[in-house]
């Protein structure tokens, strides 16, 4: 087993330099176990809106976050039409990422373990399978 401990701002270059956060967001903060920041809408108005992610669980290979927006872009979300991505579902105000599908997509022979946000950084635990 591995252990790895990341800053929050190490976690979004990786994820900007691998292209995996879309380029809509902006203005990235993280407040405990709370992500707030803008996504830039395809709509003349509001050009942009506030968004927040906190973080709930990680259990059985899904990481579960609550989303708190502007009631019509949450209500635009859940439209499958707009959102479409097969690691990521929208259930009520949750958003659950698919991280175990998309590591064994991505990353073949790791499994993860376990994943906590603790003061300001994320531990995260993996193993290796065959």
């Amino acid at each position: 087993m591995a252990e790895f401990s990341f800053t929050f701002a190490e976690i979004i270059d990786v994820l900007v330099a691998n292209e995996i956060l879309p380029k809509q967001i902006s203005n990235l903060v993280v407040d405990g176990k709370t992500m707030t920041f803008k996504f830039k809408l395809k709509v003349p108005f509001p050009t942009t809106v506030d968004v927040s992610l906190e973080f709930l669980e990680f259990e059985k290979g899904l990481l579960i976050f609550k989303i708190k927006t502007a009631w019509l872009v949450e209500k635009a979300l859940k439209n499958p039409a707009v959102f479409k991505n097969k690691y990521i579902e929208l259930d009520k105000s949750n958003i659950i990422v698919y991280l175990d599908m998309y590591i064994k997509d991505h990353l073949r022979g790791l499994q993860l373990d376990k994943i906590e946000f603790l003061n300001n950084k994320i531990n995260v635990e993996i193993y290796t399978i065959n």
